[in-house]
């Protein structure tokens, strides 16, 4: 339930910011005259606010008049920076190899513990204290990381998993029992057990989307792909209250929504269209839905609302019909990539949608 809060927050923000107004609490800076980049940020039960992403030269993550300096070790690394309520830093670390090394995602649980996944490649200490773990990636250039922190920065454990061509984590979410599932990409056929069980996905086509859930230590439960023979990318995730998986990205060509069995084909319109997956707890297709128009249309981020209602948004770059049924509701979308939002009930049917236009 990554999004939830968040997602519902920015809706009503949207639709009422005629009513009330904001008021900023506070805004910290992080960067150089180089190039950092926060990919995502999230909030714990006790409104502390832990924000990840890539940095390419030293930085300073204190933004008070401390100073917590950290320097990479390749062309980017990964910074992990925590603040309290008011905005006041509390704790922050780096890794990386000698590569680009990315982290895409945070999610927090109810115990304050922090998961964060991206992609990291060649040999690194996952440790951001001063403990030392360190990984060594299958493929050279960059696999898929998951580890979990403590609420103090401590390393509980760290996972690197993969294929032999580029893998990355674009997503991760905590479910209920405090289950954590990953959502990206897979090059190539990889195993998606982290222990010392084999769990080989994907090797449909040039990039498949896996889904992995792992328990709360981090032992693998199960692992789903989806793929045609183009390239297919789980971009975000959530979890609702009943352990179902919701799963958004873009697909191009023909792409299986069914990883079980079945199948469940659908065709892109355009350039890339977007598809969307309900799962259940143990990674069986729920429902499978896609949209898009000519152009090129991605989806950016899901949520999943308090009675199951899944709420998307992306961006479209031609008209898109955002009813997967038998009905009918284009959005006039232009070719200067229009955002929309968009929501469906729990079974995947259309409710609503609208464009924000610039």
């Amino acid at each position: 339930m990554r999004h939830q809060q968040l997602s519902f927050a920015l809706v009503l923000l949207v639709i009422c910011s005629s009513v009330n107004a904001q008021v900023l609490d506070w805004a910290t800076p992080l960067g150089t005259a180089q190039q950092e980049i926060a990919y995502d940020v999230a909030v714990d039960p006790e409104g502390s606010v832990i924000t990840v992403g890539t940095f390419t030269v030293a930085v300073d993550l204190d933004p008070g008049p401390g100073v917590f300096t950290v320097t990479p070790n390749g062309s980017s690394d990964i910074f992990i920076r925590k603040q309290d309520i008011a905005g006041n830093f509390l704790w922050g670390g780096s890794l990386g190899g000698n590569n680009a090394d990315v982290a895409h995602s945070v999610s927090t649980d109810g115990n304050g513990n922090i998961v964060v996944t991206g992609r990291v490649g060649g040999s690194l200490d996952m440790d951001i204290g001063p403990g030392v773990q360190q990984v060594s990636t299958l493929n050279t250039t960059y696999d898929v990381f998951v580890m979990k922190l403590s609420s103090s920065g401590a390393l509980l454990w760290a996972h690197v998993f993969g294929s032999l061509n580029n893998d990355a984590g674009h997503a991760v979410a905590i479910g209920p029992g405090g289950v954590i599932v990953t959502t990206g990409i897979l090059g190539a056929s990889g195993d998606m057990d982290p222990g010392a069980g084999v769990a080989n996905e994907g090797g449909n086509g040039m990039d498949d989307v896996f889904v992995q859930a792992l328990d709360a230590s981090g032992n693998y439960l199960w692992s789903a792909t989806v793929g045609g023979t183009l390239n297919d990318q789980g971009l975000d995730l959530d979890v609702d209250g009943n352990g179902n998986v919701l799963v958004t990205g873009t697909f191009q060509g023909t792409i299986d929504l069914n990883p079980g069995l079945g199948s469940l084909l659908r065709t892109s319109a355009g350039n890339s269209d977007i598809f969307v997956l309900k799962l259940n707890g143990s990674g069986i297709l729920v429902w499978g839905q896609a949209i898009g128009g000519t152009g090129t249309e991605t989806a950016h981020g899901i949520a999943a609302g308090p009675a199951g209602q899944v709420v998307l948004t992306g961006q479209l770059t031609s008209a898109t019909d955002m009813d997967p049924g038998s009905g009918t509701f284009i959005l006039p979308a232009s070719f200067t990539e229009d955002a929309f939002l968009l929501q469906w009930d729990q079974f995947g049917s259309f409710e609503w949608a609208f464009l924000l236009k610039s």
